[in-house]
């Protein structure tokens, strides 16, 4: 298997996510520079620099109003939704409505910086793949588990074109197999059995290419 037959699967979590890579039929939750399998999904902003992971979650309590976690609440809602404005209660950022969109208010940089909640996703996916590439050596394609709701799904693949994540499958969550009994795995086994997936990529890429053939 040549390194462009290989990618990783991150799962975008709500608190922490995690990377997974197959490798010889044999799959790898990828540990950070700590030596965590689970990362923060935060993001912090400073008057110097943006925090990812670890360092964003460490300084939370020094810059509370600047630390963005638990964004995936606000992905495809609109800001009038109910558990929306249930959350903004317990959240320390700041969240504004924008025609009707929730969108984050921070200072960065010592301005005021307005993200869209995928933008703020963007920027942990790509901290996810950073650590996979580091911990294997070259560039990834990516797989990424979305919610069955398509407006989600498309977010989320919107989501990996600004940080050129060579994103290959988009795949359901297995949270939307609840209702028909299907019993969730643990965040670091959820991101095994999508990346599990990945063991047919070559087939996926030859099998889409002839669907455009026919198509054509």
């Amino acid at each position: 298997m040549s390194t462009s037959d290989i990618a990783i699967g991150i799962d975008l979590g709500t608190s922490n996510s995690c990377v997974a890579v197959v490798r010889n039929r044999q799959v790898e939750i990828i540990a950070n520079e700590l030596g965590e399998r689970l990362t923060p999904s935060f993001v912090a902003f400073t008057e110097q620099e943006r925090l990812i992971g670890d360092s964003a979650k460490y300084q939370h309590s020094m810059n509370s109003a600047n630390t963005v976690y638990e964004v995936k609440r606000l992905i495809g809602r609109k800001y009038v939704d109910e558990s929306l404005q249930r959350n903004l209660n317990k959240w320390t950022f700041n969240v504004i409505n924008d025609g009707g969109n929730p969108k984050v208010k921070v200072q960065y940089r010592n301005a005021e910086k307005i993200c869209t909640p995928e933008e703020i996703s963007a920027m942990v996916l790509g901290r996810m793949k950073e650590i996979a590439e580091i911990y294997l050596g070259y560039q990834c394609n990516c797989v990424l588990p979305a919610f069955k709701s398509s407006h989600v799904k498309y977010s989320y693949i919107i989501v990996n074109l600004s940080p050129k994540l060579h994103l290959k499958v988009v795949l359901n969550d297995w949270r939307g197999e609840r209702e028909r009994g299907y019993t969730a795995p643990s965040l670091p086994a959820s991101a095994c059995f999508h990346c599990l997936t990945l063991l047919r990529l070559k087939e996926y890429r030859q099998a889409s290419a002839r669907d455009r053939i026919l198509a054509s």
